[in-house]
């Protein structure tokens, strides 16, 4: 399953030089350049989710580390040392 995901990562990550390859020849047919202006949004489209997926990632575990500082301070009696002057 890994090697799976290897070779889609590597295809991916070789999408946005296609698309400039397209470019060039979606100039000699507009047909052409029909297709490759929809294949280009769909390679930006995956390309911003795999982003997003990225933050959420990080998002879990900025999530996951306030929570356990959150549970690091229950097991310490709250100090209420409150004076006034």
């Amino acid at each position: 399953m890994k090697t799976v995901r290897e070779g889609v990562n590597m295809l991916v990550e070789s999408l946005p030089g296609l698309v400039k390859a397209l470019d060039e020849v979606a100039k000699l047919h507009p047909f052409i350049g029909v297709a490759v202006g929809a294949f280009r949004v769909v390679v930006e489209l995956d390309v911003k989710r795999r982003d997003n997926d990225k933050k959420i990632g990080v998002l879990f575990v900025e999530m996951r580390d306030m929570m356990e500082a959150l549970l690091r301070t229950r097991t310490r009696p709250l100090s209420l040392d409150i004076r006034c002057f």
